[in-house]
Formats: C-alpha cells, structure tokens, sequence
C-alpha cells in the first residue's frame, strides 16, 4: 500500500515535470532562434535552419544595432518612460493599497469595487478614450482653456507616459499586502503620536519591500514592452520607444534579420534583469493577490 501511494505520488511529480518542461521548451524555442540568428551574418540568416549555429559565431549584430538609426535615441525614450512611470506607479500604489487595507472612510468599498473593474478592462479598449483626454488636456500643447487648438500631450513624455502612472491590479496587490500585516503596529505608532503618514512611512513602508519589488516588476515591464500606446502617441522617432523603434528597423531593413534580432535580445535584457533579481517575490505576490479580502 506504502508502495503504491509512493508510486503514485512519484509518477504525478514526474508528470508535473513533463509538463513543464514542455511548456518551458515552448516559450524558450522563440529566445534561442532570435539569439542563434543574432550571432550569424544577415547574408547567413535567411539561409539554412534557422537553430543551426553558424561554423563562425558573429558578434558583429550587437556592435550594428547602435549604428542603425535612432536605436539609442529608442533606448533613452523607453528608459526615461519605464523608470519615471514605474516610481510614480509604486509610490500611489502603495499608499492606495494602504488606504484601501487600513483607513475607514466612506465611499472606500465602492472605490475598491471601480478599481476592481478597471482589470476588466484591456488596454486596448482604452487606447481611444485616453487618446482623446491626452489631446485635449487644457493649457498644453497648443491647447485653449477648453482644450482645443493643439496637440494637448500628445508627442510627449507626460504623454507616454500617462498610462502607466496608476495601476488597478498594483493597487490590489498593494491592499492585499497591508491586509496581511498586523493592525496592532499601525495602532501602537498611533498611541506614540505618529499621524497616518508616519505610521505608513515608518512603520509599514519598511515591511514593505516585497511587495515594492513586484509592483516595481510588473509597472516597469508594462511600460517597457508596450507597443500600441507609443505608436498611437509619439508623432515622430525623437520619441519612439524601443518597441515603436524596433518595428521600423523591421520595415526598413527587411533583410537584416541578425540586426534586427541582435537589437531584439539587446531590449530585452533590461526585462530579463529585473525578473532574475526579483522572481524570488513572485510566489508571495500569488500569495498576498488570493490571501484575504
């Protein structure tokens, strides 16, 4: 019986392994062409098998990227975006997140609800609607105090970056995170005079860094991989983002397939990077999002 169950229990765990790896090889399949054909020449990459390493490696790709036009200009635009986007992001997610776990206040359950609703909604979705508030923004771009006349904030980093300033699924993490905190701190600070700023400042901000490092994950992937709100928003490549850039090198240099996956793994390793230092979070933000309501 002993044996039995052991065996079941092994041939379930060496199932769950199968499946995995076979997920884990599918994803991985894409990486390794884009980088097996950024080490080849151009001539070499629309020939052969496309998994077949080349008898020579050729670095030459990464050296190119940087002289194909704009790529740096690309570069600076998206980290300028994704870093100030992502800062403003974390600091109203978590005192949102806060607010909603620790303050009473009327209103609070209908708020958290329209916040809810907002992960309902793809992004697409609402691509026109933002379009049209960026463009009539009073007083910028041109713009009168009704809001016509200009461009408003279109072609500009305010712009780029207005979708990813606040987040609904940041400020549900975010309260599902204090909720797991004990109250009996906050209440102490309080008797000792702290005021609610300080009892989130100094008490819980410090408890906090988990859930600093995911939401900082998740805003900064966001913005760095987006793709349709900077095409619909930068008018021009002196603010095209990396993805918008990477698109256009696609279409102007159609045949130069080892530049333009050199240029490809080049604008991922920033992605790569965050997810390596902070995937040791992922499990507890899956936790907090599923822990208490």
């Amino acid at each position: 019986m002993i044996d039995s169950a052991s065996t079941r229990r092994r041939l379930r765990t060496g199932g769950r392994h199968v499946v995995a790896s076979v997920i884990a090889i599918f994803f991985l399949v894409p990486i390794l062409v884009a980088i097996v054909t950024s080490l080849k020449t151009n001539a070499s990459a629309l020939t052969g098998d496309v998994l077949a390493l080349p008898h020579h490696l050729h670095f030459g790709s990464y050296s190119a990227v940087f002289q194909l036009g704009g790529f740096g200009t690309f570069a600076k635009v998206s980290a300028i975006v994704s870093v100030v986007s992502t800062a403003i992001q974390v600091f109203v997610a978590t005192l949102a997140g806060y607010g909603f776990a620790r303050l009473r206040f009327r209103g609070r359950s209908v708020l958290f609800f329209l916040v809810l609703l907002t992960l309902m909604l793809p992004p697409a979705a609402l691509a026109l609607p933002l379009f049209l508030e960026m463009l009539h923004v009073p007083f910028a771009g041109g713009n009168s105090a009704t809001g016509s006349g200009g461009i408003g904030l279109l072609n500009s980093y305010p712009g780029l970056m207005a979708p990813y300033l606040v987040s609904g699924f940041s400020i549900f993490l975010s309260r599902q995170f204090f909720l797991t905190l004990p109250a009996e701190l906050g209440e102490a600070a309080r008797i000792d005079g702290c005021n609610e700023w300080m009892v989130f400042w100094r008490v819980y901000r410090p408890l906090a860094t988990p859930l600093l490092v995911i939401v900082t994950l998740f805003a900064f992937q966001n913005a760095w991989v987006d793709f349709l709100w900077p095409l619909i928003v930068a008018k021009g490549p002196s603010l095209f983002t990396l993805q918008v850039g990477l698109s256009s090198f696609q279409q102007e240099f159609t045949a130069q397939w080892a530049d333009i996956m050199a240029a490809a793994i080049i604008a991922s390793l920033p992605i790569m990077a965050i997810f390596i230092f902070g995937q040791r979070y992922l499990k507890r933000g899956i936790a907090w999002s599923g822990g208490r309501g």
